[in-house]
């Protein structure tokens, strides 16, 4: 058993958050040559993986208000990571039936995304019962891990199969079950571990109020400039000269610039609010845009994914904050969903459209609805954020 303590929460915590990150990776990341292995063309995945986000918004949501009704949030996660667990090593069997293939990809991609929710108020949870932890540094070690990984994992798959890939996912998952299900809680916390009451309703208020309704929306916007150009960077790059090495690069440097944010996090907030940071994080992102947008070269990329410290690497701790202080310690797994929900309905349409519009419009006209799209969502953070919704 792990007894969890004042003197090792953060280290725990960090474990946990590193393994479902580099889980996260490993499907994400590594999709398309897992799916490209199996016989699936680019079109097909690319609805595959707009049908796991989609099917992700809607689980977080259901997901989180089970974690918060039965109050004992880790052995919720223990449970859907054993779910995941299942599909997986069902993915190693083989032959299995394309449809059945299908399904079994989209049904983990989708329950992995909607862990994240319950994942990230375990920070808050612990912090709140005695046992500190600084969610914005076990972040940023686990964007570090990340980008070790996927270097790592891309020779791993090439040098013996991509099809090998459900094997490590699998042994990620089992890592994380081992760590949750092994921890024990201090008194404080058991004794915290009680089902929320029915007339609880303070999450669900918050889809009344038309000021949390636009940061959802705003959320959604940013996401969906952030995940298109994301996943189609090989063909920006392509735009100007460039191939997968400029790919490369820009990732890289993306990584590695957002680490910073999130280590330093803690004393940012201290110093000007969660709030003015949460809006500071969608200008940059608009402002980040723009300059991809205006780039002609790859190098001029690269400079724009300097602000990544300030878009991507400061909006995913902030938020996570924000989120605490606007909710009681019982609803917060569900405002969670919600946020995470809005950015994976972002991550859906960028998924499902992106492809459609460089296709039918070409990579300028892509990065200009971008623009056009991250500034609505910029404004709608400095409307809608507010101490008090």
């Amino acid at each position: 058993m792990i007894a969890l303590n004042r003197r090792n929460a953060q280290w725990v915590y960090t474990g946990v958050r590193a393994l479902y990150w580099l889980t996260y990776g490993l499907m994400i990341s590594f999709a398309s040559v897992y799916l490209q292995g199996r016989g699936f063309a680019n079109r097909e995945i690319g609805l595959i993986l707009g049908s796991s986000y989609a099917l992700s918004s809607l689980l977080q949501p259901v997901i989180a208000n089970h974690l918060a009704r039965r109050g004992a949030v880790e052995r919720g996660i223990c449970i859907v990571y054993g779910v995941i667990g299942t599909l997986t090593a069902l993915l190693l069997l083989a032959p299995v039936p394309r449809v059945v293939l299908l399904a079994l990809v989209i049904c983990v991609f989708a329950l992995q995304s909607a862990l994240q929710p319950g994942v990230d108020t375990l920070a808050q949870r612990w912090t709140r019962m005695g046992c500190p932890v600084d969610f914005g540094k076990s972040r940023g070690v686990a964007s570090l891990l990340y980008a070790g990984m996927t270097a790592s994992m891309g020779l791993l798959l090439h040098r013996i199969s991509p099809l090998a890939l459900p094997a490590f996912y699998l042994t990620t998952i089992v890592l994380s079950i081992c760590v949750i299900g092994r921890l024990k809680l201090p008194a404080a916390v058991e004794s915290a571990s009680v089902a929320v009451p029915k007339d609880s309703g303070a999450a669900g208020d918050l889809l009344r109020s038309w000021r949390f309704l636009c940061f959802l929306v705003g959320v959604a916007c940013l996401s969906l400039g952030h995940v298109l150009v994301d996943n189609f960077m090989l063909q920006i790059m392509q735009s100007f000269g460039g191939d997968s090495r400029n790919l490369g690069i820009a990732v890289s440097i993306a990584s590695m610039i957002e680490v910073p944010a999130m280590l330093l996090h803690s004393r940012m907030s201290r110093r000007f609010g969660v709030y003015k940071l949460l809006i500071l994080s969608g200008w940059a992102w608009f402002v980040k845009n723009v300059l991809i947008f205006l780039a002609s070269s790859p190098t001029a990329i690269y400079a724009a994914e300097i602000l990544q410290f300030f878009s991507y690497g400061l909006y995913i701790p902030t938020v996570v904050s924000y989120i605490a202080q606007i909710l009681p310690p019982g609803e917060r797994i569900r405002g969670q969903s919600f946020a995470g929900s809005a950015y994976t309905l972002g991550s859906v349409v960028a998924t499902l459209a992106g492809g459609a519009l460089l296709d039918f419009k070409g990579v300028h006209a892509a990065l200009l609805a971008v623009v056009l799209i991250s500034l609505l969502g910029a404004m709608l953070f400095s409307v809608s954020i507010r101490k008090k919704i």
